[in-house]
């Protein structure tokens, strides 16, 4: 039988030519019975196999599953409303502001006038009849910085966090409602760590309450996180949004209320003190927009003995001046009668901001 090879001149090595389409040949026979027999046998399979399987079963990519819609309203206990189930048509979570936590680092909520607020939003809620609405509590709040520096130290015994949590779960049963937001408002950089542990316990003390009381649904976690870029870098939020449903960020009010003279939650305009700024950042660290929520402000401020130079075209960071509050924050309600009484003429403008050439004001 000839080599595939043969020996030229020097020793060099060529192919044989006879053995080259003997090769060929042979390849060519494979190829055709992989035609002929596999291809059948691929056609069958892929027509009965998908009989088996419950494609609709399958966990869905879907992007909307992760991006629906979410519209969360704040009940807090110091309104002068009552709620009304109107206005949870378009809602998705209502929580209540706030529950106190004690200084035995427990959970309570006021036996007289904060209560009767959260029974009255439970009875909305029950007559608005908004099909798969949350109710969720606050917990703790502009004033529980030391409580939870507290619950977080590392001097905290394991009894204490054990605590902490049963009072959470506690009231979760009390008042039967779908979960609960942390309100640590302005954690310091050196608790960033404590704080993430907290939260990962927080959501494991929920999944096992879940399992023990038989609950279908997850119990909704959400914490709530500063608009000012500085004071977001004590959240490792990478971390953090694998336990929690979402974020609210405070964006309700920047830093013009007390230093500066503009819109109290502008959308640009500022590279560090504006909606747009603190989205860009939170976006290019995360990548995950959905997680976040943007508080809007449905109330104003109003300034008198202020000027044009003052105000724009965009407030200057030294623009405090002879300038102060007329009132505190107004409803937005209240803020077109002001209007109104200012220009009789006057109707609502579409911009976040009025002048009152009469009495120097701005809003």
């Amino acid at each position: 039988m000839p080599s595939e090879t043969t020996n030229g001149p020097n020793n060099r090595r060529f192919a044989n030519p006879l053995c080259s389409q003997k090769t060929i040949y042979t390849n060519f026979l494979v190829f055709l019975l992989i035609c002929v027999v596999c291809a059948p046998v691929a056609y069958f399979l892929t027509s009965i196999i998908p009989g088996w399987l419950d494609l609709d079963s399958l966990p869905s990519t879907d992007s909307t599953a992760t991006c629906a819609k979410r519209v969360v309203g704040y009940y807090t206990f110091w309104g002068f409303f009552d709620l009304q189930p109107w206005q949870l048509k378009n809602l998705t979570h209502i929580i209540f502001m706030f529950v106190r936590i004690e200084k035995d680092l427990v959970l309570k909520t006021d036996q007289t006038y904060a209560e009767t607020k959260i029974w009255d939003m439970k009875k909305a809620v029950s007559e608005a009849k908004q099909n798969g609405l949350k109710m969720m509590f606050a917990v703790g709040g502009y004033q529980a910085d030391s409580e939870f520096r507290q619950v977080t130290s590392l001097r905290a015994s394991e009894e204490t966090r054990t605590k902490f949590l049963n009072s959470l779960t506690a009231v979760i049963d009390h008042y039967d409602i779908d979960g609960i937001e942390i309100s640590w408002m302005w954690p310091p950089f050196i608790s960033r760590v404590p704080y993430l542990m907290l939260i990962r316990d927080i959501r494991e003390h929920l999944e096992k309450h879940r399992i023990a009381k038989g609950r279908a649904d997850d119990y909704v976690l959400s914490i709530t996180a500063p608009r000012n870029i500085s004071d977001l870098n004590s959240y490792y939020f990478n971390e953090i949004l694998k336990y929690v449903d979402f974020v609210n960020l405070l964006t309700d009010e920047y830093q013009y209320s007390k230093k500066l003279i503009g819109p109290i939650s502008p959308l640009f305009g500022n590279p560090e003190l504006s909606l747009d700024a603190t989205m860009q950042y939170l976006v290019c660290q995360t990548k995950r927009p959905s997680k976040f929520n943007l508080v809007v402000p449905l109330f104003g401020l109003f300034w008198i003995n202020a000027t044009l130079n003052e105000a724009f075209p965009v407030p200057k960071l030294d623009a405090q001046g002879p300038a102060f509050h007329k009132v505190g924050p107004v409803s937005y309600l209240k803020a077109s009668n002001m209007i109104i009484d200012c220009d009789s003429k006057a109707t609502v403008p579409p911009t976040p901001f009025i002048i009152c050439a009469m009495e120097s004001s701005f809003g």
